[in-house]
């Protein structure tokens, strides 16, 4: 969304880029400050629909992942998804 702005709304952006950023600042505050979250009833939500999976691999696997999954530019939520299809299609 940040790439499909105008040159006017860049040229604005830029010349009013500090009062924006406290401006934004001050209505997160005070949109938090009035609507607390809260975090025990987020997580009933969640565990009705979903579940979460823990798993220990050895280190050097898991820098390597880690690699790979930087240089792809994906998560390991995704690939563990499509193993995890993959493997109940069978």
């Amino acid at each position: 969304m940040a790439n499909d702005r105008t040159e006017y709304q860049k040229k604005y952006y830029e010349q009013n880029k500090e009062r924006l950023k406290e401006k934004h600042k001050e209505y997160n505050k005070t949109y938090y400050q009035n609507n607390p979250r809260d975090y025990a009833k987020e997580r009933e939500k969640e565990k009705a629909t979903q579940k979460r999976y823990t798993v220990v691999i050895p280190q050097y696997m898991a820098t390597a992942l880690d690699e790979k999954l930087k240089k792809e530019n994906k998560t390991y939520s995704e690939i563990a998804k499509k193993a995890i299809e993959k493997y109940l299609k069978k």
